[in-house]
């Protein structure tokens, strides 16, 4: 998988009509099981838009739900998860109830998909770490860009997806900043360190580089 584009938009009037109707197209689709069509859909556009529209979900629905789950849901072909995981989707992404792909599945006992979304990160990492890691990332966006995190009601990146990404890397666009959080994960040792580089394209100098570790977080770099 490439680098993770984490999708926060949860409603429609952050996004240009037509683009707020496709996505709720293609999540009627998927209710409806209509696969073919949905994969259509994703094989039309073009590749810089596929990391979002992979990981979005649908606008004004609090389930927050997206394609994988909703291929959980209902019980899809192991060969329509398999198309959705070359897209990019993440077996670790979590709805609104804090189930990924897989915990529906079992829900669902839709068994014949249990394998199919077993994540499969490149390293390992101890229980409970990337959680860590992730609330003191979110403590990070929320002191750059709290304003716009609350005022377009974004949802904040789940940090643990990047770990199925080949270069443990991905980006976090904030809508507003015209910018956002460029984030590397990095295993020293046992240890783990996430690098974020954020900026505001339009503002020069606005760039800032912290080091994020289970500990807290710490500014290295100001003003690139």
């Amino acid at each position: 998988m490439k680098d993770i584009i984490w999708d926060g938009i949860t409603k429609s009037e952050i996004l240009y009509p037509e683009a707020a109707a496709e996505r709720k197209r293609l999540f009627n689709l998927a209710k409806l099981a209509q696969w073919d069509e949905v994969i259509g859909i994703l094989v039309e556009i073009k590749d810089f838009l596929i990391g979002n529209q992979i990981h979005s979900v649908e606008p004004d629905d609090d389930s927050f739900n997206n394609l994988i789950h909703y291929a959980a849901l209902t019980g899809a072909d192991v060969e329509i998860v398999e198309k959705l995981l070359t897209f990019g989707a993440s077996r670790y992404q979590r709805n609104a109830k804090n189930q990924t792909a897989l915990d529906i599945a079992k829900e669902q006992r839709y068994d014949h998909l249990y394998a199919a979304l077993e994540p499969e990160p490149k390293i390992d990492v101890a229980d409970g770490v990337m959680a860590e890691l992730e609330k003191n990332f979110h403590s990070l966006i929320m002191s750059r860009a709290d304003f716009l995190v609350q005022k377009h009601s974004l949802r904040l990146p789940q940090l643990d997806m990047i770990l199925e990404c080949e270069k443990l890397t991905g980006y976090f666009p904030v809508v507003g900043m015209y910018g956002g959080f460029r984030v590397f994960l990095k295993q020293e040792d046992s240890n783990l360190k996430l690098t974020s580089r954020s900026e505001c394209r339009v503002v020069g100098g606005s760039g800032q580089t912290h080091e994020v570790t289970v500990a807290g977080v710490s500014l290295i770099e100001d003003g690139w």
